[in-house]
């Protein structure tokens, strides 16, 4: 993917979280499950997405949970051995590891963040077999202001992203 486009990319996942303060204040505000979090943020990314032929025309996808490699189930090895694992939100190309651009995991506040942090880092990493581009942890908060992003590159967690 064009580092225009990456870049890009960040920006409107971070205006969906955006949206789901402004729209779905209700789900962070009673402790509803980060799936359903995830769900929302989703679906606005994707939607924003959808304004850009480059998005279509690549026939890229926005899935949530998605437990998939190819035909088998998604595996990483990370500290606490292998196993499978369902990535918060992916974008992708279904079906091919060639277009593995962004992975994310979100958290609510006051959860321990550590797991995840070890598997974006295990997506990310450039000999594994998935090579995001780009990882994203997502710490929600009650206040929109104290959201957290962490950002992951080449299996190390960095301070801001290498475009």
């Amino acid at each position: 993917m064009e580092e225009r486009q990456l870049k890009l990319v960040v920006n409107l996942l971070e205006q969906s979280v955006d949206l789901v303060y402004q729209n779905d204040k209700y789900l962070i505000d009673h402790s509803i499950h980060e799936q359903n979090l995830s769900h929302r943020i989703a679906y606005y990314w994707e939607n924003l997405l959808k304004n850009y032929d480059w998005f279509i025309q690549n026939g890229y996808n926005i899935d949530v949970e998605y437990n998939r490699s190819l035909n088998d189930a998604k595996r990483l090895d990370c500290n606490s051995g292998s196993s499978i694992c369902k990535p918060d939100i992916i974008l992708h190309k279904r079906g091919t590891q060639e277009s593995n651009i962004l992975v994310v995991e979100i958290k609510k506040q006051n959860n321990d963040i550590s797991h995840d942090c070890e598997k974006l880092k295990a997506f990310t990493a450039t000999e594994s077999e998935y090579k995001y581009q780009i990882g994203i942890h997502i710490v929600l908060n009650q206040e929109q202001t104290q959201v957290k992003y962490i950002y992951f590159q080449n299996g190390q967690e960095v301070s801001e992203i290498d475009f």
